[in-house]
């Protein structure tokens, strides 16, 4: 701490622990003040530059006058509470979810450029409702941003400043200048060191810039465009909102919003609300009007209406709402000011469309509790300049223009332009053909005429275009009248469609035009498929069929395409008719596929598919070659004799291979016939050594090799130095993998179970379980707290010798759950076994518990609650009867005792 800082501190120090004692008599150590200054969340460097601000003399603490503890006094006190209001603002942004907020926002909120939020999600209901009428669709789709803080909008000249708005001042230039500065509660900000006020709140952002500037200009030097001043973050405001909106109430967002963003943060107004004449009750009293259809002409008219804390928005319910349908841009309801009209309501719909009839628009009314219809001339009104005064609920019909044309003629089909044409008087045939065109492939020997008769029926009328070519004006040249239609057709509308298929072993297999000439062969078919493929064989078929007689077939099968390509003027290479498809066999069609296949001790067993000249010891590298425990001097090739016409016959040779594939007694190889079958056998008794895992409590656990086939498990756990002192051989279990067994039941202590192993087994020795389990259908919950109790109703308890499950049931938890299935009651031991009740007549013997086992009880279902109650409805009746009968018995006793 240097001297001046120290000389501040200790006159601050003076003022806060001095009441009634002299100043001059408190001689406070340095720790003392720190430590003061720190208990009021106080900064030495920020006090520092408030007293300067407030011109104290931090040099000369002997001569401060009263007056000057006094600023001190103040600034302390200031400080403070800034700190408080702060720490307020902070604790309710916290707490508060999104921005919709009811708590008053007093003091100057602390500015953080960092958390600056997106957009605000506004908490409106699940569905708005569907728009009805024009201007709602900017609430309730969510057109109109709301937004939390001015980082995200730049504030308009026009924005109105006020307590707890953040300016960031920007100077460029010669000078620099990059600070924040938030309008106090007193309405100013201080800048140049704290030692200038400028009092900015209740004036617009524009007029802040320009006196900001005018007092800069004495400290910095810059330039016009070198100076700025913007909102970086606005003051929190709260707004009521009510009357016909959908969300009404209060809401707190920042002053940067408009009336249409506070509007919209409440879903803006319902189905009843007025758009046009929303009223804004500012907190002096005035009002304005806010015109929804004013800012979606225009919208710089936001920026026109500003937002201050207290403000009200009033939506009352609309009063002149209309409705105007038909030939008009946008369709639908519409709010009217009471001095707006029927050339408004055009204008806010859209204007009418091009075929709408404008000399005579309908408007339907109720008036005097009746239903009427008035006719307005619209082009009228326009040219007059007048208006049409319309009420509440009217209805307006703007028809469409529905007289038609009729003064054409249309020529359609097989021409240059097809299409309507104008006609005129005395215009012919051939008039109408030389505007449209005529196409080469145009039928010109016959046409038609289609003419419209006056009571709407058609006529046709053919004649020849040949003919009015080459004859104009003459009876084929006809006179057109009115809507007359020209169909010339292609010539092409009048010949069947017809190809040829190739496919099969040609180059290029597709569909080909029919050649109506007839000129098209075998031969050039197959040319035009690109020649035939390598594999192509002799064969080829026609099918030849009609498509309209589909169930009519016939084959024509060419056995010599050799023949055909050598000697076009062979039988065999037909001429082809429409719609014939033919084939061409590869030589694979014919061919039968074949294979050889090798079995036993090779790596790779399977079947392969015959090669050329294949050579047994091409399959034996085919099948991987032989395993180590291949017996090669015992390989069998079993092969089927086939003979054309004959019994097949079956033949096995015996070979001896050698590792390299070497055969004795066959230097140049063993050939192979196609489906030869090679068994290789495996050598007698050939194993490798196989183990077993061992795990858990013994002494070396691991992997252990089977040293002999009977050996069995109790050898492997001698052999792994027995079991360790917290060994639990009860809980031992044998996992065998041979044959997926899976998991086997063992007793280490009874020599019932002491198993040949196998390899692949794994033995898990667990630790030593001193508790019982007892889960389920129990009181548990009313004798343990829910510490003790884990999911299932599970508890964990000691383990007595020789104790009976319902022994622990009774001892531990409390007894069976009234709900109980006892019948269900399960004891599972820790080497897998499960117990259940053993009963003898109406006696019953629970099962005995072992170290590690788990009791389990189910709950009855709503079924089996049912079967016993009528089970215990039934023996009830059963005693009453039994009871009955034996009191007459002895009844009748009693008689015979006295007589006798």
């Amino acid at each position: 701490m240097n001297r001046k800082t120290l000389i501040i501190a200790i006159s601050i120090f003076i003022y806060l622990i001095s009441i009634d004692v002299s100043a001059q008599q408190i001689i406070p150590t340095e720790r003392e003040i720190l430590s003061e200054l720190e208990k009021r969340g106080l900064e030495k460097d920020e006090v520092y530059e408030a007293l300067i601000a407030k011109g104290i003399d931090v040099t000369d603490l002997v001569n401060l006058s009263p007056e000057d503890f006094l600023i001190i006094e103040d600034v302390i006190l200031q400080m403070e509470k800034n700190i408080n209001v702060v720490n307020e603002n902070t604790d309710n942004d916290k707490s508060s979810e999104g921005f919709l907020n009811d708590a008053e926002n007093e003091g100057i909120a602390e500015s953080d450029s960092s958390k600056i939020q997106e957009i605000i999600e506004v908490d409106k209901i699940p569905e708005l409702p569907p728009v009805e009428m024009y201007g709602q669709e900017i609430f309730r789709k969510d057109l109109i941003r709301v937004f939390q803080e001015g980082t995200d909008y730049k504030a308009p000249d026009s924005y109105i400043l006020g307590v707890g708005d953040e300016l960031n001042i920007s100077i460029w230039g010669k000078s620099q200048l990059d600070q924040k500065q938030t309008v106090n509660k007193d309405g100013y900000i201080r800048i140049i060191n704290g030692s200038k006020r400028v009092f900015l709140k209740g004036q617009s952002l524009g007029a802040a810039k320009e006196k900001l500037a005018k007092v800069l200009r004495s400290y910095y030097s810059f330039n016009e465009g070198e100076f700025d001043v913007n909102l970086n973050f606005s003051r929190s405001i709260r707004i009521d909102i009510y009357g016909e909106v959908i969300n009404p109430g209060p809401v707190t967002i920042p002053a940067i919003n408009s009336p249409f963003s506070a509007l919209a943060a409440v879903s803006g107004p319902n189905n009843l609300g007025s758009l046009r004449n929303i009223q804004l009750i500012k907190s002096d009293n005035t009002k304005k009007i806010v015109d929804v259809y004013k800012y979606m002409a225009d919208p710089a008219y936001n920026d026109q209406i500003t937002l201050d804390d207290g403000d009200i928005i009033l939506v009352p319910v609309s009063e002149k709402v209309v409705t105007i349908e038909g030939a008009i841009q946008r369709p639908t309801k519409y709010e009217l000011l009471d001095s707006e009209g029927l050339v408004d309501l055009i204008e806010y719909a859209g204007g009418p469309r091009n075929d709408a009839y404008l000399k005579n628009i309908r408007i339907q009314r109720y008036e005097n509790d009746k239903k009427i219809i008035a006719d307005v001339n619209y082009r009228q009104l326009l040219e007059t300049k007048t208006n049409f005064k319309l009420f509440n609920g009217d209805v307006i019909f703007i028809d469409t223009i529905s007289t038609s044309v009729i003064n054409f003629v249309e020529v359609q089909g097989e021409v240059e332009t097809p299409g309507v044409f104008e006609r005129s008087n005395g215009m012919r045939v051939s008039d109408v053909i030389a505007q449209a065109g005529l196409k080469s492939g145009s039928r010109t020997d016959i046409a038609f005429v289609r003419h419209e008769n006056a009571d709407g029926t058609k006529s046709f009328e053919k004649i020849s275009i040949d003919d009015i070519i080459n004859n104009r004006g003459s009876e084929q040249d006809l006179i057109l009248s009115d809507k007359d239609v020209i169909t010339i057709w292609a010539k092409e509308r009048f010949v069947d469609e017809a190809n040829i298929k190739i496919d099969g072993a040609v180059r290029y297999p597709d569909e080909f035009p029919y050649d109506v000439s007839k000129k098209v062969r075998i031969n050039e078919a197959i040319i035009l498929a690109g020649g035939l493929r390598r594999d192509a064989s002799n064969f080829a078929s026609i099918h030849r069929k009609d498509p309209l007689n589909p169930k009519i077939v016939e084959y024509i099968t060419l056995t010599n395409l050799d023949e055909v390509l050598d000697n076009p003027n062979s039988e065999e290479n037909i001429l082809l008719n429409p719609f014939d498809s033919i084939y061409f066999y590869s030589e694979n069609t014919f061919l039968e596929s074949s294979w050889v296949t090798i079995y036993g001790a090779v790596n790779s067993p399977g079947t392969f598919q015959y090669g050329k000249n294949m050579e047994l010891k091409d399959l034996m590298v085919l099948s991987g070659g032989f395993k180590l425990s291949a017996a090669t001097n015992n390989v069998e090739i079993s092969r089927v004799l086939i003979e054309n016409n004959k019994n097949t016959n079956v033949v096995v040779d015996k070979l001896v291979i050698n590792r390299d594939l070497s055969i004795d007694g066959y230097p140049d190889g063993y050939p192979l016939q196609p489906f030869d079958k090679v068994s290789v056998r495996y050598v007698p008794e050939f194993e490798l050594q196989e183990s077993v895992v061992l795990n858990g409590e013994v002494q070396f656990p691991g992997s252990y090799s089977i040293i002999d086939e009977n050996e069995k498990i109790s050898s492997i756990i001698n052999r792994a130095g027995g079991l360790t002192d917290e060994a639990f051989p009860e809980g031992a279990s044998l996992y065998r993998a041979e044959d997926d067994l899976g998991a086997i039941v063992i007793k280490l202590n009874d020599d019932k179970f002491d198993f040949i192993v196998r390899g692949g087994d794994t033995i898990n020795i667990p630790k030593s379980r001193q508790f019982v389990t007892i889960k389920g259908a129990t009181n548990a919950k009313e004798v343990l707290s829910g510490e003790s109790i884990n999911a299932g109703n599970e508890i964990h308890v000691p383990y007595h010798k020789g104790k009976s499950a319902r022994y622990y049931i009774n001892h531990y938890a409390g007894g069976f759950n009234k709900n109980a299935n006892r019948r269900s009651l399960v004891v599972k031991h820790p080497n897998g076994e499960v117990k259940r009740i053993q009963r003898y007549g109406f006696f019953q013997k629970y099962p005995e518990v072992n170290e590690g086992s788990i009791i389990s009880i189910a709950y009855k279902t709503s079924e089996e609650n049912d079967n016993e109650s009528e089970e215990r409805l039934n023996w009830t009746e059963i005693l009453s009867d039994s009871v009955g009968q034996a009191m007459s018995i002895l009844t009748l006793l009693l008689l015979v005792s006295r007589l006798d």
